[in-house]
């Protein structure tokens, strides 16, 4: 039992790695720019901050750094909150998120594809097409008729 236990310990560790590396490749492959900041709370010592929200993208951060692809002392922007809030954000931010509509997903794969932009290109960990967002057979009549009955469900 204990073996179990430690394999799937090893296994969730191993997606959260590669989680982190795929996060490192979207900030690199936009020029080491964060696309959110990092929520913070103070912490008990002088200038020293706690992440609350973005521990992800400060993971990826500091793969990049032990790489050497940015300096460890990097400047990031970050949005500084009251502790009290800390866990009400990080779960906002984990919870509240919605997926891209799968219509919405095709097209931007579609844009990106008549742009040139080959989908295996994209940095790993990124988002990937569904199998069907890439194939090109979703006609217009399929896509506002998919979009009209999923706005009716909603």
């Amino acid at each position: 039992m204990e073996q179990a236990r430690r394999r799937s310990e090893e296994r969730a560790q191993d997606l959260q790695r590669r989680g982190h590396r795929g996060a490192a490749a979207n900030i690199r492959a936009d020029g080491y720019r964060l696309l959110q900041n990092l929520v913070v709370r103070k912490g008990d010592k002088k200038d020293r901050y706690f992440v609350v929200a973005g521990g992800r993208r400060l993971a990826a951060l500091n793969l990049l750094a032990e790489a050497g692809e940015i300096a460890k002392d990097y400047p990031a922007e970050c949005k500084e909150r009251e502790g009290e809030i800390a866990t009400e954000i990080s779960l906002a931010e984990n919870v509240m998120r919605e997926e891209m509509h799968p219509v919405d997903q095709y097209e931007a794969f579609d844009a990106l594809a008549k742009q040139g932009k080959d989908i295996a290109d994209l940095p790993r960990g990124s988002a990937r097409p569904k199998p069907w967002s890439a194939s090109g057979w979703l006609s217009p009549a399929f896509r506002r008729s998919f979009c009209s009955s999923s706005a009716a469900t909603t």
